[in-house]
């Protein structure tokens, strides 16, 4: 890395004619070409997250891109307004969306605060880049680069941080950390996704405000945190844990002691593995935010079974409505919350799924699902979240199997199914109870691969007691 800014430095002699070699290889960056360098008489520079991601080499082409200086929202609609789509989006607080050949950025004024509350603040606009650093939360955060002459600004070391591999506040940690107490928990995300370690100081000032944090944070901002760790989510959780207990209590009730029960060594767990260890590797595993939830509900139900039982039988039925109060407590939607409650209900039935499992109790299962589509996302899940690499897979792929003869027979092309209630009824049998049964084992024959006249023909003859005019 220090290598790349030493040459970025020498380049800067010629630009912005022909910008840094460094800047147009990374992948995913917008191109110079689109970038405003002046908004009237002030400089643009490219600031937080970004500049620390491009000296990582982490630039990917959903990483957005924030843009500073001194022009209030007033003066970039002037100046920019005629060639640039402006969006007020934080009007406010300074921010307005930019949008130009289909790249969107955000600009934002230059601010210092005036009063912070660990929630809110109340900022004023300023006219220093230094002053706009000073208030960022940690120093690999408060970097910018200009787009005026191509230099860096680092008046905090975050460059020489980012070689040392560490999350350190910008200034007093205590202070920072009041000004937003959310920031505790990004210092925490931050160290799990980028593998650094957290300052000294910084780290006690996390353990001080611990209380403070648990009581002031909201349930939506935490929630945003943890979908944005992927794919690091389980050490993030893991932090959480370790590092602030008693928000983690307040989060998570349900995994109270989960670091202390360990699970009997066999085909899907590592010897000593506890029930903590597991639910942080498949979440570290979790490829989307979907099953990053599911990973972390998946065994919720484990903790309380074995408190009262000693054992894990049972875990996915006692899972279930701890799962929806979790759902609920995060304010999840409604079409996530069944995603999720199907995954831990079923996930034991698909993962421990027999050779002997006929065609009609997979039906039976598939009836069961709250949606239709959590089959394969219970396939999905077994096979790459709660399964590690080189773990047996035998259940998942006996369900896999059954799916895909299920898709194959008992669905015509137009997507209808090859037996329903109204070609039961035209075939003279009686609308009653027992109707779901038949239709059950209809479709359970279908999948085992019968014609459409085949399976009439079985319900005729074994069904004779509901059939019309027999008794």
């Amino acid at each position: 890395m220090d290598e790349r800014i030493k040459n970025l430095r020498a380049e800067a002699a010629c630009w912005p004619d022909n910008p840094p070699k460094g800047w147009d290889a990374a992948p995913g960056v917008v191109p110079m070409s689109v970038l405003p360098r002046r908004i009237g008489e002030h400089g643009v520079f490219i600031v937080g997250g970004y500049v620390r991601d491009w000296l990582l080499g982490r630039i990917r082409e959903d990483t957005d891109m924030d843009l500073a200086s001194a022009a209030t929202p007033e003066e970039v609609e002037w100046h920019l307004g005629a060639d640039w789509k402006i969006i007020p989006t934080g009007i406010d607080h300074g921010t307005v969306t930019i949008i130009k050949d289909g790249c969107k950025f955000e600009h934002t004024t230059f601010r210092q605060d005036v009063v912070c509350d660990g929630r809110h603040a109340v900022i004023a606009f300023s006219k220093s880049l230094e002053e706009d650093l000073a208030r960022r939360d940690f120093t690999i955060n408060a970097m910018a680069f200009s787009l005026v002459d191509g230099r860096f600004h680092d008046p905090f070391g975050g460059q020489e941080d980012l070689r040392r591999r560490l999350i350190r506040a910008v200034g007093d940690p205590i202070r920072r950390f009041k000004e937003d107490l959310l920031r505790s928990v990004r210092a925490l995300r931050l160290a799990s996704n980028l593998k650094f370690r957290i300052e000294l100081m910084t780290l006690c000032a996390l353990w001080s405000l611990d209380s403070e944090i648990s009581q002031n944070v909201s349930i939506e901002r935490i929630a945003m945190e943890l979908e944005k760790s992927l794919p690091r989510a389980g050490g993030f959780l893991f932090f959480l844990d370790a590092l602030l207990p008693k928000l983690f209590a307040s989060l998570f009730p349900w995994y109270e002691g989960w670091d202390e029960i360990v699970h009997d060594h066999g085909d899907f767990h590592k010897v000593n593995e506890t029930v903590q260890g597991h639910v942080c590797e498949c979440m570290d595993r979790a490829r989307t935010p979907r099953e990053m939830w599911a990973a972390l509900c998946h065994d919720i139900g484990k903790v309380s079974v074995f408190k009262r039982e000693g054992k894990f039988a049972g875990h996915e039925k006692e899972g279930v409505p701890l799962a929806l109060e979790l759902c609920r407590h995060f304010k999840l939607s409604t079409d996530l919350t069944k995603y999720v409650l199907d995954i831990v209900e079923f996930h034991g039935r698909v993962g421990m799924a027999q050779p002997t499992m006929s065609s009609r109790a997979f039906v039976r299962l598939l009836n069961e699902l709250r949606q239709p589509e959590s089959m394969q996302a219970l396939i999905d899940f077994e096979e790459n979240v709660d399964r590690p690499p080189g773990t047996p897979k035998r259940g998942v792929e006996i369900i896999k199997n059954l799916y895909k003869k299920h898709q194959e027979r008992a669905v015509t092309p137009k997507g209808k199914k090859l037996i329903t209630g109204d070609d039961l009824i035209a075939l003279g049998f009686l609308p009653r109870l027992g109707f779901g049964e038949i239709l059950e084992q209809a479709n359970a024959w279908a999948i085992d691969g019968l014609s459409r006249d085949e399976i009439i023909n079985r319900l005729l003859i074994e069904n004779l007691p509901v059939y019309k005019g027999k008794t």
